[in-house]
């Protein structure tokens, strides 16, 4: 018996043996032949782009949409975030990789790609764009996720042919478009969105705090019933809240201008209307992010984007505003424990909120002592405006390049900002590396970008405002303010 387990051993692992030989000698041939490069181009094109930032690179800025995209109709600078902090940083290379759709979950499997013990790392810094959006069901349970996922397969230092076999198999959440459109339903129909909630003050700025208070969706006003005898309305989901949001829209449905604003109030409530926690996917891929980071010894700055909170409170007030607040919030605390955590060693981290820096910046512009961007500012940035826009807490709506969709999409002024402030972030880092230079607080260098972009003045851009106004006499009367 004994003999024959013996003999069956030594057969199995004679076959094993070949196998493992006929794999890396057929992964041989597949990578010195080409195919491999060919066949990573076409499922993960922006795999290559990764290991040229990587290897070149003192900065590598990895980002999403938000990082090109600009204004034809009134950006007289096209430049990109990443190319404005190449100016910022003239002794940095900078090199910028960024795609539509991307995200957080994305860029930690990105970090696959770094080179392991990195030469000279302390010089080296990733900056990671955090678009707070990007954490909702919309985004997470996106048509295009198969496909982004599809192309993490290669965003490692696996053997090339181990990654054509998993792309074969689908070794990855490969759920189609049916199959999310029905998991996000799911997230709509089930998640809750009360929230307690008491507002404290911060300095110039407002933080929420899970303590006190209820935060309910009440779409009519009174104390019980209205005069029709109608009730209250609790918006604790997001589809209570789209049906009642109908509901109340049918009868008004013929306003032009409501009907134009309306998949416009929608998709806010789709993108926005959630509520962050640890167990986010998103979450834990920050997580991910500063593990990787803190291995090599490599710097990292997370640059939190604005939301298009104007638009939003135009739309939905503070039922609203008060959810985004509360996940910007969140993420806010992450990144301020992760700083304090790695205040002193060789691993540095930090971040930028661009919301709060942009007010104040703005403060600093009303009181007359601001150091920012004048020349490419809309006059409402300097408080000349009607008061509806004296909201220092976020930028105007008209600084968005998407005016009918959230997304971060914003003009050169504010692009140039976060380049700005993401280059004294970095500079931080790498002069508290050397002391000996006596420089205390480094400041970037006063930059003159050539205009590249030659807008046709003729072209009158549809801005939301536009039609706002009717929205905001519909919301007055039926929606809770």
């Amino acid at each position: 018996m004994m003999a024959w387990m013996k003999d069956i051993g030594l057969k199995m692992l004679l076959r094993l043996a070949v196998g493992v030989v006929v794999f890396f000698v057929a992964n041989f041939w597949y990578v010195n032949s080409g195919l491999y490069l060919k066949e990573r181009a076409k499922f993960s094109p922006v795999a290559a782009k990764l290991d040229s930032a990587f290897l070149y690179g003192d900065v590598v800025y990895l980002g999403e949409s938000s990082n090109t995209s600009f204004n034809p109709w009134t950006d007289t600078l096209g430049y990109s975030v990443s190319e404005f902090l190449q100016m910022y940083l003239p002794q940095n290379r900078v090199r910028g990789v960024s795609h539509d759709g991307y995200h957080v979950g994305l860029f930690s499997q990105m970090l696959g790609l770094m080179p392991n013990h990195w030469v000279n790392s302390g010089r080296k810094t990733v900056v990671i764009t955090v678009n707070m959006r990007s954490f909702g069901p919309s985004a997470m349970f996106n048509g295009n996720e198969a496909s982004n996922q599809q192309e993490a397969i290669f965003y490692s230092h696996r053997s090339a042919l181990l990654n054509r076999v998993f792309v074969s198999l689908h070794h990855y959440d490969n759920r189609d478009a049916r199959e999310m459109e029905r998991a996000k339903t799911q997230w709509f129909r089930t998640k809750d969105l009360r929230l307690k909630v008491v507002s404290k003050q911060l300095g110039n700025h407002r933080e929420s705090n899970n303590t006190e208070g209820n935060h309910y969706g009440l779409t009519n006003k009174g104390d019980k019933l209205n005069s029709n005898g109608e009730g209250w309305y609790s918006h604790n989901t997001v589809k209570w809240w789209l049906r009642d949001l109908q509901r109340q829209f049918a009868p008004v449905s013929g306003d032009a201008d409501l009907s134009r604003v309306m998949p416009m109030a929608e998709a806010y409530l789709k993108e926005f209307a959630f509520l962050l926690d640890d167990e986010n996917p998103r979450v834990k891929a920050l997580d991910d992010i500063v593990k990787k980071c803190k291995q090599e010894k490599v710097n990292v700055v997370f640059v939190l984007l604005m939301p298009n909170f104007d638009h939003a409170n135009r739309l939905f007030g503070q039922e609203l505003t008060q959810l985004m607040s509360y996940n910007m919030d969140f993420l806010r605390k992450q990144f301020e424990g992760w700083e304090k955590q790695y205040a002193r060693g060789d691993f540095k981290l930090g971040y930028v909120d661009v919301q709060r820096l942009y007010s104040d910046w703005r403060l600093g512009e009303n009181s007359g002592n601001s150091m920012g961007n004048r020349e490419d500012c809309h006059p409402e940035c300097r408080m000349g405006s009607t008061p509806q826009f004296m909201n220092f807490n976020w930028a105007s709506g008209h600084h968005y390049t998407d005016q009918w969709y959230p997304t971060e999409h914003v003009d050169a002024h504010i692009r140039r900002f976060i380049a700005q402030k993401t280059a004294e972030r970095i500079l931080e880092f790498q002069y508290r590396d050397r002391i000996q230079t006596g420089v205390t607080k480094p400041m970037v260098p006063v930059i003159k970008p050539r205009v590249n972009n030659l807008p046709n003045w003729n072209i009158k851009v549809p801005l939301a405002d536009t039609c706002l106004g009717s929205w905001n006499g519909f919301a007055s009367k039926h929606l809770r303010q």
